[in-house]
């Protein structure tokens, strides 16, 4: 007996996302560069690294200003 094979869900490229999910995500990005130009270069290296690889990011640069967009923020 022959078994079909499943394809996979695409999923859509448009989503619906409420407006304080979007707030808290900037936030979160505005919260790493404001804690990164806080500390001194003696301080917290790791988190420092880890934070400016966050917001630095180019997709996440690109999903904060989209983001922001989305809210008038531009």
């Amino acid at each position: 007996m022959a078994t079909k094979t499943k394809t996979a869900a695409v999923p859509p490229t448009d989503v619906t996302v409420p407006r304080s999910v979007l707030r808290q995500f900037i936030n979160l990005v505005e919260g790493l560069e404001q804690a990164d130009n806080a500390y001194k270069a003696c301080q917290a290296s790791v988190f420092r690294s880890y934070a400016q690889g966050a917001y630095k990011a180019g997709n996440v640069r690109t999903a904060v200003a989209q983001a922001k967009e989305a809210l008038g923020e531009e």
